[in-house]
């Protein structure tokens, strides 16, 4: 018997794939107060905590990656435990810390394969603009739509929590549980 609607399977086909993809994803269990931008699926956070945009280590640092989202504390300015607070703004397409006042993530260094990405003093500069696609949850670069905000496929641990490299990809050429980001 011949196939009438082989166009229409295909794509039942790929929006299945795509839900069970969606079904199968785990999302973490957020202790963390707002802002913060985190990732939607927990991967293998061992606390169920999640992944946020975070500074390397405890406090300011010009080094980015992603962590575990880490509880707020009570003193809501100790950048101890809230360096995970940040925003995007839309107006000006730039992921602003809520912590550390006028600092900007910035794709300072494009050819690390580790740390691409730093704080430093928020600009105009175009290593600062990404667009953020909310139905996708996709981050990606103003400069290069093409290339994404992602998290390395491998976690290390990081004291009591864990921590991923913050990278780019392209957007189409990585799994989506790496770079689809929510914001809250």
């Amino acid at each position: 018997m011949k196939h009438v609607f082989p166009s229409v399977t295909v794509a039942l086909m790929a929006f299945l794939a795509v839900f069970a993809i969606q079904a199968n994803a785990k999302a973490p269990v957020l202790k963390a107060g707002s802002p913060i931008i985190y990732l939607a699926d927990n991967l293998d956070e061992d606390q169920q905590l999640g992944w946020c945009i975070d500074t390397v280590g405890a406090g300011f640092n010009e080094k980015m990656h992603a962590h575990s989202c880490k509880t707020e504390t009570e003193n809501k300015t100790d950048p101890r435990a809230n360096d995970i607070k940040f925003a995007y703004n839309d107006v000006t397409g730039q992921i602003e810390s809520k912590i550390f006042e006028n600092k900007c993530m910035d794709f300072s260094e494009p050819t690390s394969k580790k740390t691409p990405f730093g704080l430093l003093d928020c600009s105009s500069s175009e290593t600062q603009k990404f667009s953020f696609d909310e139905m996708k949850g996709q981050i990606s670069l103003s400069s290069d739509p093409l290339l994404c905000v992602a998290v390395a496929q491998t976690s290390k641990k990081a004291g009591p929590f864990m921590s991923r490299d913050l990278i780019t990809e392209k957007c189409d050429a990585v799994d989506s549980v790496y770079l689809t980001w929510k914001t809250k």
